[in-house]
């Protein structure tokens, strides 16, 4: 999976959840990836495949994204973890971080026990 089929899931997993999802363009996103809409509430999405940590540039990124879209909240996620500096900073701003763990188990709130989805049929 790329960093823009990972930027699909993302959308799709929040579609699942209940939103109302757009993926923006690729280049010139102003550091929003997905736009999720429920109930009023308006979220900027930011979804990085990376292999290492991710850096504090993402949360930037969302902050400036939250401003430009005129969004109410602001969320990175990952298939992998953050560093320090942007743990921080995501906890002094109105950015919500989704790790690895968080992110797995979203999908297993969502989508239930991928290991027996076999059986269920």
């Amino acid at each position: 999976m790329d960093g823009y089929q990972f930027e699909e899931f993302v959308a799709q997993l929040f579609q699942d959840m209940g939103y109302k999802t757009e993926v923006t363009s690729g280049s010139g996103d102003y550091g929003i990836d997905v736009i999720a809409r429920r109930k009023g509430l308006n979220i900027g999405i930011q979804a990085k495949r990376y292999s290492d940590k991710v850096p504090n540039k993402a949360v930037q990124e969302v902050i400036a994204g939250i401003a430009f879209y005129n969004l109410d909240r602001g969320l990175v996620t990952t298939n992998n973890y953050y560093t320090k500096q942007a743990q921080n900073q995501a906890k002094s701003t109105n950015v919500l971080l989704w790790e690895r763990d968080i992110l797995q188990q979203k999908l297993r709130e969502v989508y239930g026990d991928m290991q027996n989805l076999d059986k269920r049929e």
